[in-house]
C-alpha cells in the first residue's frame, strides 16, 4: 500500500461485497478541497458500503453495473478495467475526473475486489462552466416540494421549466437542502449514459 499512499490520484479499494477497505491520503485531501462534509473523510468511509455514498438510484445502478462488470473479468484472459468520465465540482470550482476501475486478483486468478483511481483532468472556476444561481427553494422545488439535483454535475432543476433548465447553486452543493432528491440532467444522461 506504500505506493498507493504516495499516489496523487484519489485511490480506493473495494472488496467483492463492495465494502471500502482502503483509501489513500489523496482521498482526504480531495474531500477537503471539494468541500466534502466530515462524514466523507477516510476514517468514516473505510468499512462502509461504497454504493451508500453515491446519490441517486440511477447513478448508483450505473456504478453497481461497472463494479459487477469489473469483478466478472477473468484474470487469465488479460482482464481490463473500465474508465468512467464524470464531474465532481465544488461550490466554486468545476472539476472533470476520469476514474479507472481495475480488478484486483487473488492468486487463484479470481477477482477479489476492485481498485479505483480518480484523476482530475480539468479544473476551472464554476461560473466558466455553469450558469450559477442563488439558492431559492421556491424556484427549485417541484410539485412534490422536493429539489432535484443532478447526481453527476450537481446542477439543480429549475422547477416548471420546459425544456428542463438546470442551474448550479453553490449553496446547495455546500449545504444540501433537507428535501433533496437526486436525478440525472439531460446533458449528463447524454454524456455518460448513451
Amino acid at each position: 500500500m506504500e505506493v498507493l499512499d504516495r499516489e496523487p490520484a484519489v485511490v480506493y479499494a473495494l472488496d467483492r461485497a463492495g465494502t471500502v477497505v482502503y483509501v489513500n491520503p489523496a482521498w482526504d485531501r480531495f474531500a477537503r478541497a471539494n468541500g466534502g462534509p466530515r462524514a466523507v473523510l477516510s476514517e468514516h468511509v473505510v468499512g462502509t458500503r461504497w454504493l451508500d455514498h453515491i446519490g441517486g438510484e440511477e447513478t448508483r445502478a450505473r456504478f453497481e453495473e461497472i463494479f459487477r462488470r469489473v469483478l466478472e473479468r477473468d484474470g487469465t484472459r488479460g482482464a481490463r478495467g473500465v474508465s468512467l468520465w464524470s464531474e465532481c465540482s465544488s461550490p466554486g470550482l468545476y472539476r472533470k475526473l476520469v476514474t479507472r476501475f481495475e480488478p484486483v486478483f487473488a492468486a487463484s486468478g479470481e477477482a477479489e475486489g476492485v481498485l479505483s483511481l480518480s484523476t482530475i483532468i480539468a479544473e476551472a472556476p464554476i461560473a466558466e462552466r455553469h450558469v450559477v444561481s442563488l439558492p431559492d427553494d421556491a424556484r427549485f422545488q417541484g410539485t412534490t416540494g422536493r429539489i432535484t439535483q443532478c447526481a453527476w454535475c450537481r446542477r439543480v432543476h429549475l422547477a416548471g421549466t420546459e425544456p428542463r433548465l438546470w442551474l448550479f447553486v453553490p449553496a446547495y452543493v455546500e449545504s444540501p437542502p433537507s428535501l433533496l432528491d437526486h436525478g440525472i440532467c439531460e446533458l449528463c444522461r447524454e454524456l455518460y449514459y448513451r
